[in-house]
């Protein structure tokens, strides 16, 4: 029972959005600052999974 609590409250967390400047400016995503500012859209806001994402998918592309 106390799995279903944790998996919920993290489906909550993955709700709420966030800035390019707050998600560049977090603790969480300070290895990957650079990368964040290429993939997000000034006026765009993502949850911290959509990010993530974003993330490894720009680390997954290939190089030219």
């Amino acid at each position: 029972m106390k799995k279903e609590k944790n998996n919920k409250t993290k489906e909550k967390d993955d709700e709420y959005k966030f800035t390019k400047k707050q998600l560049i400016s977090s603790e969480h995503f300070k290895n990957n600052k650079d990368v964040l500012s290429v993939v997000i859209n000034d006026n765009e806001e993502l949850s911290i999974k959509e990010a993530q994402e974003r993330i490894e998918k720009f680390m997954k592309g290939k190089v030219n």
